[in-house]
């Protein structure tokens, strides 16, 4: 029953994986994000965690020379990205945790007197959706990555235990197999004993008889004149 069971959840736990629909696609909508409501860029993150997401992103933003601070929001001032300017930006980002090991990563960039958007900006906007896409998928990877080397070492450690079971066994199995072969000699020791215990007890009633003889004639010798 036990067997079972752990199939059907290994099943649905796989079924599961497969379900899992990644879209790293990058959305525009209105936020209270930098001061105001402003036109922001959002992409999901799967397979990760809040801490890992925003210290990836910390760094990627320092990699673009960026002097980040992170409070309620994740300001990053002076990015310098060069496909979409020659001059830097501020930009200022938030997460939102959307289900188990997905989240959003929001993100409105001012470039000095208004904010990116598709209609004013529409190749810096292509440019900065594509890098924050690109982020999105590369810390999910990241994340998966780091999965998959620690299911590989779980199961690596099951693989272990399993091969440690079969070798007890085994070793069980020849201690038993040596235990009959000992049993079974001193069970036709037992035997051949018994046999002989019998010659024995015909050897001891002769010299019973052989004794009861001499001392009869011990006896009449003393009797004798």
């Amino acid at each position: 029953m036990k067997y079972i069971i752990s199939i059907l959840i290994i099943q649905l736990f796989s079924f599961s994986l497969l379900a899992q629909d990644y879209d790293f696609t990058v959305s525009e909508s209105k936020m209270v994000l930098g001061g105001g409501l402003n036109n922001t860029l959002s992409v999901k993150i799967y397979e990760s965690n809040e801490k890992d997401i925003i210290k990836d992103w910390k760094n990627i933003l320092k990699k673009n020379d960026a002097k980040v601070d992170i409070g309620k929001e994740i300001v990053a001032n002076n990015v310098l990205l060069k496909d979409l300017s020659d001059l830097p930006f501020n930009c200022f980002s938030s997460l939102k945790s959307l289900e188990k090991d997905v989240y959003q990563l929001n993100v409105c960039v001012y470039l000095g007197g208004n904010y990116l958007s598709f209609n004013e900006h529409p190749a810096k906007y292509k440019v900065f959706a594509d890098f924050l896409s690109e982020f999105a998928k590369a810390t999910s990877i990241q994340s998966l990555d780091n999965l998959v080397k620690m299911a590989k070492q779980e199961l690596s450690k099951k693989e272990s235990d399993l091969a440690k079971l079969k070798d007890t066994k085994d070793k069980l199995e020849s201690e038993i197999a040596g235990w009959k072969k000992d049993i079974q000699k001193a069970e036709d020791d037992i035997e051949i004993n018994i046999i002989e215990q019998e010659d024995k007890k015909n050897e001891v009633q002769v010299a019973k008889e052989v004794l009861k003889k001499e001392k009869g004639k011990l006896d009449q010798v003393k009797k004798s004149k």
